[in-house]
């Protein structure tokens, strides 16, 4: 008990210096941070740090720390996720003082899934990431173990086996967590945006029942603005969804407008 307290304090005091930092110079990440994502970004690094402080003397290869680098990169992409991921790894590793051969295959998996995650579009991308994850880390465990002379067989294949759960944990951990988390911080994921974008959302389905020629005006307002975010730069999905709905007063008064009109 109290490990995860002393780690809980740690990580809140970790968040606040962030907080100050990304007050002054969010240009380091390229993203403006508000503090519902800084409640997201805590909440993840503090789960990830007790689950590490639960299983650090027991099973340390199921400590699903992949899920940080795989939740944060949903949401704000590899940089972050990776800045975030290797800092409280590092916190970790310190605390724990674990041998490299424990160690050192989640802290590869992690950063992995880290720097491969960067606002995927579906949730298949994550649950391969996690499949990527747990073979590294498995790969990782199986080359640092032969390397240092740790060869029993049996031993061997049960660890690695270990290692590789780890990973796909990590991946069911994230898109369990991810819908949540979406309630609390300010940023949502491509995957919600391209389920706001189904045009059997009850809304959009209202908008192409009773205003037919508006839903029609919107596909085309949709496509254009998709094209022209796409040459800025801006972030498609979000601009193409945002556009779906730009219209959707209309359907209080579709006789109104003159694409509805015979």
């Amino acid at each position: 008990t109290l490990k995860i307290a002393i780690v809980m304090i740690s990580v809140a005091g970790a968040m606040l210096i962030f907080y100050k930092i990304n007050r002054r110079s969010s240009i380091w990440l390229n993203i403006k941070l508000k503090n519902g994502d800084l409640a997201a970004i805590g909440l993840v690094c503090t789960g990830a740090a007790i689950a590490t402080v639960i299983l650090a003397h027991g099973n340390i290869a199921l400590v699903p720390l992949a899920s940080i680098g795989l939740i944060l990169g949903s949401f704000y992409g590899s940089r972050l996720a990776l800045l975030t991921t290797l800092l409280v790894s590092g916190l970790i590793a310190v605390s724990f003082s674990s041998a490299i051969v424990s160690f050192g295959p989640i802290l590869l998996g992690a950063a992995l899934a880290a720097g491969l995650t960067n606002r995927p579009h579906t949730r298949s991308q994550l649950a391969v990431t996690g499949l990527l994850v747990a073979a590294v880390q498995a790969a990782a465990y199986i080359a640092v173990a032969i390397f240092f002379g740790n060869v029993v067989l049996f031993d061997l294949g049960l660890k690695a086996l270990l290692y590789a759960s780890g990973g796909i944990i990590s991946s069911i951990v994230a898109l369990g967590a991810i819908p949540y988390l979406e309630h609390i911080c300010y940023a949502v994921t491509p995957i919600r945006l391209a389920e706001l974008a189904n045009i059997d959302r009850p809304l959009l389905r209202r908008l192409v029942t009773e205003a037919p020629g508006t839903f029609q005006h919107t596909m085309f307002v949709a496509n254009l603005a998709e094209a022209g975010a796409r040459e800025l730069g801006a972030d498609t999905a979000l601009v193409r969804t945002g556009t779906l709905y730009h219209d959707v007063g209309k359907t209080l008064r579709p006789e109104y407008f003159i694409e509805n009109q015979m």
